[in-house]
């Protein structure tokens, strides 16, 4: 097993990649950090002095595009490369991500292994070019020492969002469900935390929607208070969908925490959601944009707390089972590891 490992990434201390620091905190092995926004320039003899001195016996590289600016330095130093794809580096379309699937092909070849966070990604690195016997499954996990402790049984009818406010998380129709809601059950509230270029956009849909005093609005949130919130919630929301640039989602951190901390899930049936909430068992899951579907479930919920609670119950269960942080880094050090013996 490798004593030394490099984590790459694009650039330090991105708010919502949470797991990009528990892999550095969490992997049993000495790591070396890098980041390849704190270049001067992209230049593989940089990176290969690093990699010369750092003394790592294998880099994880995430997401596809910091694995391309790897793949030259560690193929000339023999060093291992892994790289952890994400969601956008796999699925967008953007002139962005389509310059750097140019480069995916020979990625693939390098690499000994690639991983996917999502059963769906498994399919989809496959048709970029990946061969399937060099791809691996191993999503995030969930810090169920820290999401814990939610009561939704007892609970008022809170419903909690968390997650950037961008397309591929249609926060935007998450509103438009929340807003049937309120009709039927006036104290229900919707809370949502994070950050994202259509926050305001949706501050000004609540108050076209006439919801305005029924939301709120936290911004970006730590994780700390994230698990606060899960914990005075009854249920868990996200709309998430394919963007119309082909971004989609890998399996959220948010919908994880949230069965971690013992709510039940209301989503939809987009990328690895689907792997982890099991429909009428650990929450309900609806078709990307089907609104009225979102409301019915979420109502349910509203007027049914004995049900939140045994699917919240389920829930916690699941992903202690399956979706634990534990068992993600035990699953990616098993990759690590694994590539250094190749």
């Amino acid at each position: 097993m490798p004593d030394t490992i490099c984590v790459a990434a694009q650039q330090r201390g991105v708010y919502c990649q949470t797991f990009i620091r528990a892999h550095i905190t969490l992997i049993p092995a000495e790591v070396k950090e890098f980041y390849v926004s704190e270049l001067p320039a992209v230049e593989p003899s940089v990176i290969g002095e690093f990699l010369a001195t750092s003394g790592a016996k294998v880099v994880l590289a995430e997401f596809g595009d910091t694995g391309v600016h790897m793949m030259e330095a560690c193929h000339t130093a023999g060093v291992p490369l892994v790289v952890r794809f994400g969601g956008a580096d796999a699925y967008s379309e953007t002139p962005k991500w389509l310059a750097y699937r140019r480069f995916y092909l020979p990625l693939f070849k390098v690499a000994p292994s690639i991983v996917a966070v999502s059963r769906d990604m498994l399919g989809q690195l496959e048709r970029l070019g990946c061969p399937p016997d060099k791809i691996r499954y191993c999503p995030s996990g969930a810090d169920t020492s820290l999401f814990n402790g939610a009561t939704p049984a007892s609970a008022p009818p809170v419903f909690l969002a968390v997650g950037r406010f961008v397309e591929k998380k249609a926060p935007y129709l998450t509103l438009l469900a929340f807003s049937t809601i309120v009709q039927a059950f006036a104290e229900a509230r919707l809370v949502m935390a994070g950050d994202g270029h259509l926050l305001e956009v949706c501050k000004r849909l609540a108050n076209a929607l006439r919801i305005e005093d029924a939301v709120v609005f936290k911004g970006a949130c730590s994780h700390e208070e994230v698990a606060s919130l899960m914990r005075g919630a009854r249920c868990f929301v996200q709309h998430s969908v394919r963007a119309f640039n082909g971004d989609s989602e890998g399996t959220p951190n948010s919908v994880m925490e949230a069965g971690a901390a013992g709510l039940p899930v209301v989503a939809t049936r987009h990328a690895g959601i689907a792997d982890v909430v099991v429909e009428g068992e650990t929450g309900f899951l609806v078709e990307e944009g089907d609104v009225a579907g979102m409301a019915a479930q979420m109502l349910r919920l509203a007027h049914d707390s004995d049900m939140a609670g045994r699917l919240g119950a389920s829930a916690r269960e699941r992903v202690r089972r399956h979706f634990s942080m534990d068992k993600s880094i035990a699953d990616l050090w098993a990759v690590l590891s694994h590539a250094t013996d190749s």
